[in-house]
């Protein structure tokens, strides 16, 4: 193999070699500063989320009158986004850091309101609709506490 390594180094210093190095940086300088500029536009979006969090567990369907879970989805792309950014080292904003510690929790919670498990007096319903968001960990034992199941 030393013979391949001493023949590439020789193309690459023909004039022809020169240029595609030359190409190849500056796609490689474009690539990094694109991807600079993708990971702060990121961190800036992610910063930003504080409002899907402040969102009430439960929303009624005005023509049915169902309830339905309002989980926004969007918070389980954020966290796969973190975890794929924080695998590369780069920055996570601590919004994002928190929601990862409880995913788990974020998980079950949507998924208790969205297979319907939680059927409780209307005054439970109306504590979801109105105070509960999904930052609030401790709501489904609160809500337990009162309920027979």
């Amino acid at each position: 193999m030393p013979g391949c390594r001493k023949k590439s180094s020789q193309i690459l210093k023909s004039p022809q070699g020169m240029s595609i190095v030359r190409k190849y940086n500056k796609i490689a300088y474009v690539l990094v500063k694109f991807e600079t500029l993708y990971h702060k536009a990121w961190i800036k979006e992610i910063s930003a989320i504080a409002y899907m969090l402040q969102s009430t567990l439960l929303i009624r369907d005005p023509e049915t009158g169902k309830l339905y879970s309002n989980f926004d989805h969007r918070i389980l792309e954020i966290l796969r986004e973190s975890k794929c950014m924080l695998k590369m080292g780069l920055e996570v904003p601590e919004i994002a850091k928190r929601l990862l510690k409880i995913e788990n929790t974020l998980k079950s919670n949507c998924n208790n309101l969205e297979v319907g498990h939680i059927l409780f007096l209307c005054d439970m319903i109306r504590m979801c609709l109105a105070i509960s968001v999904w930052m609030i960990i401790g709501w489904p034992s609160s809500i337990e506490s009162k309920i027979e199941w």
